[in-house]
C-alpha cells in the first residue's frame, strides 16, 4: 500500500516539473518567434517608407573614384532645386533618396561615364504633433519615418488618464484633409505593432 501510494506521489512530482518545464520552453519559444517577428526594428527599417525631399534638407552625393563629381551639403532652396556643379540645377522635389540616386546615375551614365558608383545621403528633419493624453504632448522633430506607436513614445508615452481607446492621425494631402481612427480597444495592440503604421511630415496624432 505504502509502496503504490509513494509510487503515486512520485509520479504527479514528476508530471508536475514536466508540465513546468513544457510552460518554461513555450514561453521561450515564444518570445524568440516575437523576436523575429517583421515587425521588429530590423526589417521595419528595411520596409520603411522613404519621404520626398523637401525644401531645407541638406544632400551629399559621393560618385566613387571621382571627388571632383562628389559634393556634400547640397542645400534644397524653397523652390525645391539643387546645384550640383557638374549638372547644374536640378529639381529634387518629387525625389525620395532612392529615385535621386536613380537619376544620377543615369545622368552621368549619359554625360560622362558608364556605371559610376553613386551613394546619396539625405539629412532632413520633419515635424509631427502628438497631442491629447500623452505625457510630453506637443511637437517632435524626425530625421525618417517613424511608426505610430514609436511616436507615442517619444511623447512620453500613455498618460495615467489615458483610456488607450482610440487614435487618430490627421494628415494634409493633395486632396485635403484625411483623418485615420485606430480603435485600439477593438483591434487590440498587438495588431497596431504587426501594421507598422507610419506617421509622415506635418501629421497630427490625436491620443485618447
Amino acid at each position: 500500500y505504502y509502496r503504490n501510494r509513494w509510487a503515486k506521489k512520485v509520479f504527479v512530482l514528476k508530471n508536475g516539473i514536466v508540465l513546468k518545464l513544457f510552460y518554461l520552453l513555450f514561453f521561450l519559444f515564444t518570445t524568440a518567434c516575437a523576436s523575429l517577428h517583421p515587425s521588429h526594428r530590423e526589417n521595419m527599417l528595411a520596409n520603411m517608407p522613404e519621404w520626398k525631399i523637401e525644401p531645407g534638407a541638406k544632400i551629399g552625393i559621393l560618385v566613387d573614384s571621382e571627388p571632383a563629381f562628389s559634393k556634400e551639403n547640397l542645400i534644397v532652396e524653397a523652390d525645391g532645386s539643387i546645384i550640383y556643379p557638374p549638372l547644374g540645377k536640378i529639381s529634387v522635389s518629387n525625389f525620395t533618396k532612392k529615385t535621386l540616386k536613380e537619376y544620377l546615375v543615369k545622368r552621368l551614365s549619359q554625360d560622362f561615364f558608364h556605371h559610376p558608383i553613386v551613394s546619396v545621403n539625405i539629412k532632413t528633419s520633419a515635424k509631427i504633433y502628438v497631442l491629447g493624453e500623452v505625457n510630453q504632448p506637443g511637437l517632435i522633430e524626425i530625421e525618417h519615418p517613424i511608426t505610430i506607436l514609436e511616436a507615442i513614445k517619444l511623447a512620453g508615452n500613455f498618460s495615467s488618464q489615458s483610456e488607450r481607446n482610440t487614435i487618430k492621425i490627421v494628415r494634409q494631402t493633395e486632396k485635403g484633409e484625411e483623418i485615420k481612427t485606430i480603435r485600439l480597444k477593438k483591434i487590440g495592440f498587438n495588431w497596431i505593432r504587426n501594421e507598422n503604421i507610419y506617421v509622415g511630415p506635418g501629421d497630427l496624432i490625436m491620443v485618447n
